[in-house]
């Protein structure tokens, strides 16, 4: 399933006639709505995903893009096809989640158009949840997660990172380091080779939740 941002932006017909509010009138232009940006559900794949905060910024054609939370109600656009693009950021940045989504859309004359665009989470997650009483016998866990080669490192327990899914990067493996009460070190290697086979797929817009196992000493993926 996919994890995402959906922007909803409503269609408005200008009625002069009715009790709505009119819009200046320009020949050869329209206007787009940008009133409703809203988080989608999504169903849970392997646990819970992380919420997103529903920062988009939000760019129209090459122009400069409005900030989380400073895009006026409606723009004034020329008559004619527009590109739209909605992202968290500009760029991918390592270890953070990255949504990013673009589509053309049609302004009309006289009206305020509207356009619907789902923005994918174009990373996926890795984190860590140790059991219960794991700090008990163990101090300063790290996490390292190598994906191609790339690598990143969590430092606490329900932390995640994200890398950028890339379709030709298949091999994914990570080390639990740790330190027991008697000083004795910890290292627990485990990779995807290990996941269920219905598992194993890699996709972008889900968090692969990673946990040891006390009885066989071992890291594996966190069933449903």
């Amino acid at each position: 399933m996919k994890h995402s941002l959906l922007i909803y932006i409503a269609t408005i017909f200008l009625l002069a006639a009715c009790g709505q509010e009119e819009l200046p009138s320009g020949e050869g232009v329209g206007y787009l709505s940008l009133e409703n940006i809203q988080l989608q559900a999504a169903e849970e794949e392997i646990i819970q995903t992380r919420a997103v905060d529903n920062d988009l910024y939000v760019q129209i054609d090459d122009g400069t893009p409005y900030s989380p939370g400073n895009a006026p109600s409606t723009i004034e656009l020329s008559a004619g096809t527009h590109t739209l693009k909605a992202y968290t950021s500009e760029n991918y940045k390592p270890g953070e989640a990255w949504y990013y989504g673009e589509t053309s859309f049609n302004i009309e004359e006289g009206k305020v158009n509207a356009v619907t665009l789902e923005v994918p989470m174009r990373t996926f997650g890795i984190r860590l949840e140790l059991p219960e009483g794991f700090e008990d016998y163990f101090s300063d866990p790290t996490f390292t997660v190598t994906y191609g080669d790339k690598e990143g490192t969590i430092t606490a327990d329900g932390g995640t990172y994200h890398f950028l899914y890339d379709s030709e990067v298949s091999a994914v493996s990570y080390t639990l380091s740790a330190t027991n009460a008697d000083g004795e070190p910890l290292s627990q290697e485990g990779s995807r080779a290990s996941w269920p086979a219905e598992k194993k797929p890699l996709e972008a817009g889900k968090i692969y939740v990673i946990t040891y196992d006390y009885a066989t000493k071992s890291l594996n993926l966190l069933a449903d």
